[in-house]
Formats: structure tokens, sequence, C-alpha cells
């Protein structure tokens, strides 16, 4: 794993979560899976803190980046949660917001996560 900096650090229900764009061991060049998400410790309070991992084969505001941020963040907020579910719901989510017009904008990424 490389030591590069995230693109964004958020939170999903008060867990800390760090989203890198990079190739992991789960993350391949040109492959089938385009993100990832691990549990990478725990805070002071005991809660879980994460990483998603990104391919930066995935284009960049695309709808498949969209339903790939959605679909390892939905992993954060239920981690229990069955794949086909996440599967489902993420696309079905993403979709929807693509269709109201939901775009990524350059000041996004320089916002800061707020």
């Amino acid at each position: 794993m490389s030591a590069s900096k995230p693109i964004l650090r958020t939170k999903i229900l008060d867990q800390p979560v760090r989203i890198y764009r990079r190739y992991t061991r789960e993350v391949r060049r040109r492959g089938a899976t385009l993100g990832h998400v691990k549990i990478w410790g725990r805070d002071r309070s005991g809660e879980r803190k994460w990483i998603v991992d990104l391919s930066p084969d995935l284009q960049d505001g695309s709808l498949e980046e969209l339903i790939t941020v959605i679909h390892e963040l939905m992993h954060v907020a239920d981690w229990g949660r069955d794949e086909i579910h996440i599967d489902r719901s993420s696309e079905d989510i993403a979709r929807t917001l693509w269709r109201l017009g939901y775009r990524k904008s350059s000041q996004d990424a320089t916002d800061g996560g707020h």
C-alpha cells in the first residue's frame, strides 16, 4: 500500500473514513474490483476507522464512480449487510441521483469534505 494522501476524509455515522484513489492488492489495474473498504483501526471511543480505496481506472465524475463510492460507503454504514443488498441499493441510489442531475464539480474535491 502506498503512502499516498487521501483524496477525502469524512465521517459516516460518526465513523472516520479516508478515501484514496489507488491500486492495492484488492483494487487491481483494469480489474473487476473498482473499490474496496476495510477497517484500519479504532478511535479512542472504540468506533471503527475505515479506508476506502477507489480504482484509478474509474472515470472521474462518471456514473460508475458514483455507484462505486455509494457502494463502499454503504458497507461502512452497515457492515453486516449482504452484498446483494449493497449492490442493488447502491446502483438504485446512484442512478436516481444521476437522473436528478447530481454530478461531481471541481469544487467538490477542494471543499475539505464539508
